[in-house]
Formats: C-alpha cells, sequence, structure tokens
C-alpha cells in the first residue's frame, strides 16, 4: 500500500491519472513489470489529513519484490508529480 499526500488545491483526478500513467511506464519495463501479478490500484481518496488530502494505492506483486517496486515508483511518481506541478505538502512529525 502506498500514500500519498497532496495539496487540497491540487486536483485529485488529475494526480490520479498521473499515478497510473507512473505505474504503467513500469510496468511496461521488464525489470519491474515482471514482478507486477496486477496493474496499480487505486483506491482512491483515503482521508484528509492536515496537510492534504491522502490518495491509497496498492500494487500486487511476485513474493519480496513489494519494496524494490515501491520504492521505484515513489521515486518516479515524485518527479512526475513535480514537473506537473503537484505540490506535496511536508508531513509533519508527531
Amino acid at each position: 500500500i502506498i500514500d500519498v499526500t497532496i495539496s487540497f488545491k491540487d486536483d485529485s483526478d488529475r494526480v490520479m491519472e498521473i499515478m497510473r500513467n507512473v505505474a504503467e511506464e513500469l510496468r511496461g519495463e521488464p525489470k519491474f513489470g515482471s514482478v507486477m501479478l496486477e496493474p496499480l490500484e487505486i483506491f482512491g481518496v483515503e482521508a484528509f489529513a492536515e496537510t492534504g488530502v491522502i490518495i491509497r494505492t496498492r500494487f500486487k506483486t511476485v513474493p519480496s519484490r513489494q519494496h524494490t517496486l515501491g520504492r521505484e515508483y515513489r521515486r518516479r511518481l515524485i518527479k512526475a508529480l513535480g514537473q506537473a506541478g503537484v505540490d506535496l505538502p511536508a508531513q509533519r512529525k508527531p
């Protein structure tokens, strides 16, 4: 499960489309596509946080490969969202 917090001002539908595109890019690469059992599942807006809206997603992978895929997905997603001008608010520490 991967949660992404975006600013309240950003369009969640647009962000979810970017998330899908990044996942499909990974799926098209042998190194990552071979460990993905299904396309990215986007549950949608999971909750409202103090800093923004939380969008929840999930990859189904072959055993013990979820962490490698998740790290690469997050790395690419940060780049893609930044290029699209999406604000990723800082997370507050309790």
